[in-house]
């Protein structure tokens, strides 16, 4: 069996390069509509819709983290806000311990 692996890009488009051959398709207004498919038009942390949505870094960048679509999500504001730069796993655990607090209380 023969396995190979061709560049679509670079078949289709032969011209580009450097930067604009790195950003590839799905840059800018093509990301946003593939997140907003993908997360169902929601707030990825509190499902709010018909709201304005923000991208959002899973993995903050500040953190480590990168622009790849797969660490993009879509939050409301006051999530964005609330999670700030904190890992995801934190700021889930801080989500869950004051939906508790709600639900007890």
């Amino acid at each position: 069996m023969e396995r190979v692996r061709f560049d679509t890009q670079r078949l289709n488009h032969p011209e580009i390069a450097g930067i604009e051959y790195q950003q590839g398709e799905l840059l800018g207004y093509e990301v946003r509509e593939y997140l907003l498919t993908k997360w169902n038009r929601q707030c990825a942390y509190c499902g709010a819709s018909d709201v304005p949505l923000q991208v959002e870094h899973i993995h903050p960048k500040s953190k480590g983290g990168s622009n790849r679509v797969s660490n993009l999500c879509l939050a409301c504001q006051p999530c964005n806000l609330k999670k700030g730069t904190q890992p995801i796993k934190q700021f889930l655990a801080m989500q869950l311990t004051s939906d508790l607090r709600y639900s007890v209380g």
